[in-house]
């Protein structure tokens, strides 16, 4: 027996279809339809020899690179 969720997707992917011309339409059955996809921001930040706090926020899924040679803790 199929989960919910895979009917779900079946009926998302006939309406997608169906409405190929106009997306936003099938927004009437409950869907929502997310068409701008957000860019990759990329911010270059130098700490201080010695410093501990970045004064920058980071979210949950975002990406950090380490470009030097010393450890950094994320909390």
């Amino acid at each position: 027996m199929e989960k919910p969720t895979a009917f779900i997707r079946k009926i998302g992917t006939f309406l997608l279809k169906f409405y190929a011309d106009n997306v936003n339409a099938i927004g009437m059955y409950g869907f929502v339809v997310v068409a701008n996809i957000k860019k990759i921001k990329v911010r270059n930040l130098k700490m201080q020899i010695g410093s501990y706090t970045m004064n920058k926020r980071v979210a949950i899924d975002d990406t950090v690179s380490n470009v030097g040679d010393a450890d950094i803790y994320l909390y």
